[in-house]
């Protein structure tokens, strides 16, 4: 399977598998240091999905709502891409299919999401708005609520955050 299209996977249906695909060709090393670039210092990716012994080891992923609207703003502003590969990297993220934070955006409007979930844990960030300087970046992680609690909340926040901009 082509890289591209393993990336596709990763981001327009939030495959863990795919993540994991990823991860393993350009190494955890790079993927934290793409984060540490777009400045989301209290981010770290420290396991592949699903590797329960890294996980018993301690390894863990971490990341804040802020630091996943410092990651979307690097995307959409181009800081971290070439023009062409940021201009891939929006339409993908205007593809995903699970979208949470811009659920109630009306037809015709730009957007883009990377939402993501495991147990206890769901948590969406979002653009709105062409991709550049002026997009508004929004993102909301919740822990402790169960799936449609959690899924509400992502969708209202969403609408407020859209309502006030």
């Amino acid at each position: 399977m082509p890289l591209a299209d393993v990336v596709d996977r990763m981001v327009t249906v939030s495959s863990n598998e795919a993540t994991n695909m990823v991860a393993e060709r350009v190494g955890l090393a790079a993927v934290n240091q793409v984060l540490a670039d777009a400045g989301a210092a209290r981010s770290t990716f420290g396991r592949k999905y699903s590797d329960l012994a890294a996980e018993q080891a301690g390894a863990s992923h971490r990341t804040t709502a802020a630091d996943l609207c410092r990651l979307m703003s690097a995307v959409v502003t181009g800081r971290l891409a070439s023009p062409e590969r940021t201009a891939w990297m929006c339409e993908l993220l205007g593809r995903q299919t699970d979208r949470q934070l811009t659920a109630g955006l009306p037809a015709g409007v730009p957007f883009g999401s990377k939402s993501g979930w495991v147990d206890g844990i769901r948590h969406d960030v979002a653009f709105v708005g062409e991709p550049g300087p002026d997009a508004l970046v929004v993102a909301v992680c919740t822990r402790g609520y169960d799936e449609p609690a959690a899924e509400e909340t992502l969708r209202a926040l969403g609408a407020l955050a859209v309502a006030l901009a």
